[in-house]
């Protein structure tokens, strides 16, 4: 568990010193490459029965995780108002981490009834997909501007 832990906490680390390197014009498809990554590292973690495979797979999770959210972040900042932008990113935050307890209590109840293996691929899915359309989402919104 201390190793996972500290794969995780380096590949956030990493993730978050990335956001430095990001052009503007690639952090769209930055996104697009981190939810593919979170895709396949969450298949890989579904399946995978050996300790180092997961190790890696959650190094590169996180920092795909990290990159992801510190660029929706920085997007979500430069489309507001200066004006709003306080209250914009404080519910932001609050929406992030008021749905992390339910999904939480959702997520290990799917996973007591159809196994935490199912439950991992299925959240790879959901994940890309919901990735999928608020990357559609915002490309409209940027296109509009």
């Amino acid at each position: 568990m201390g190793l996972m832990m500290s794969m995780s906490g380096t590949g956030a680390l990493v993730g978050s010193i990335l956001l430095l390197t990001v052009p503007e014009e690639e952090r769209e498809g930055r996104i697009a490459l981190a939810a593919g990554i979170v895709l396949v590292t969450l298949s890989v973690l579904a399946w995978s029965r050996h300790l180092w495979v997961s190790a890696a797979a959650v190094a590169f999770q996180s920092l795909s995780i990290s990159t992801s959210l510190g660029l929706a972040s920085i997007i979500i900042q430069e489309m507001v108002p200066d004006v709003l932008r306080g209250r914009v990113m404080s519910l932001s935050s609050l929406m992030f981490t008021g749905v992390m307890p339910f999904s939480s209590l959702l997520i290990t109840s799917l996973a007591d009834g159809i196994g935490m293996r199912r439950e991992l691929q299925i959240s790879a899915v959901l994940y890309a997909s919901g990735a999928l359309l608020l990357l559609c989402r915002l490309r409209g919104a940027t296109d509009e501007a």
